[in-house]
């Protein structure tokens, strides 16, 4: 066998192999470091507000508690911030506002971003 067919072969096989561990069912908890994001507090999700939520490139995650764990975060009279975040994704689903369907994430370690830095 000559050494482009193998090297195929060998590629096609590493192909079948990462697909096959990409599909597979994760076990949760999952953790992530250092994503940037906004910390957004909208509302208690008890009366149809969106509680906290971290908003990350094009995923939007929900945080159990409310903004009172989170103070020495926001500025006063403000509902979003930018940080940098450790968390674990639960695996959980969580409903807020009407009915919108985030992912559960628990955040480990949180820190305030200065502005524009995100």
């Amino acid at each position: 066998m000559n050494t482009t067919k193998s090297l195929t072969l060998f590629a096609l096989l590493f192909v079948l192999v990462f697909n096959s561990c990409e599909s597979s069912n994760s076990e949760y908890p999952v953790l992530y470091r250092a994503h940037t994001g906004t910390l957004s507090w909208g509302g208690s999700p008890e009366v149809d507000g969106s509680g906290l939520l971290f908003y990350t490139g094009n995923k939007t995650y929900g945080v159990p508690g409310d903004k009172s764990a989170f103070d020495h975060l926001f500025s006063p009279d403000t509902n979003q911030v930018d940080v940098r975040v450790d968390f674990l994704l639960t695996g959980e689903k969580t409903v807020r506002g009407w009915g919108t369907i985030y992912p559960e994430i628990n955040i480990i370690q949180i820190e305030r971003l200065p502005i524009g830095l995100k």
